[in-house]
């Protein structure tokens, strides 16, 4: 998991859909609302930031639907969205336990993340 960095960003890239102010990149009505409802349900889902996507896609499996590829890396701002709502993917979890992230990087984001009451 080390080699592939999945925790390299720390902060949220310029049009992260989960910043708080006028940079974030628009999506479709209600998409947003989806996305934050699926990776704050059960134990949360990492959530890919969307500049890293190396991955493929696959339409068959509904449920799956994208497996990551090499240089993909998990979203700074949907992380610290997550973890202000109380719900951490395992993946993160695992990464905080073995030192490969730390949770103080992502609560340092708080004030620049959507609340989750703001979409949930």
């Amino acid at each position: 998991m080390k080699d592939r960095q999945l925790f390299k960003l720390k902060k949220p890239c310029a049009n992260c859909p989960f910043r708080n102010d006028d940079q974030a990149i628009e999506l479709a009505p209600g998409r947003l609302e989806d996305i934050a409802s699926e990776i704050t349900s059960g134990d949360g889902k990492a959530f890919f930031c969307h500049k890293t996507l190396s991955g493929e896609r696959d339409d068959e499996y509904e449920e799956e639907g994208y497996y990551p590829g090499e240089k993909d890396a998990v979203c700074a701002g949907a992380l610290a969205f997550q973890i202000k709502h109380g719900r951490i993917p395992i993946v993160a979890r695992f990464a905080f336990m073995t030192g490969e992230a730390k949770v103080e990087d992502y609560e340092a984001l708080f004030d620049r993340i959507i609340s989750p009451e703001d979409v949930l």
